[in-house]
């Protein structure tokens, strides 16, 4: 195992995941963050708000990160 996650989710299997999805052609950005899974909602939730919004908007997913 490659990370102990956090109580929710095991990171080396996100880690696992991201790389399956990079190596396929997606395009995948992946960040881990060294709180609890519930913790850690007030770093990722803003930007994933955002992120969906402009999604549902019709603005395509950035080409380059």
């Amino acid at each position: 195992m490659l990370g102990k996650g956090d109580g929710v989710m095991v990171a080396g299997d996100v880690r696992t995941l991201a790389r399956q999805y990079c190596a396929d052609g997606v395009r995948v950005l992946h960040r881990e963050y060294a709180l609890s899974h519930f913790t850690s909602v007030a770093l990722w939730l803003p930007e994933a708000i955002a992120w969906l919004g402009a999604r549902f908007g019709g603005t395509p997913a950035p080409s380059r990160l």
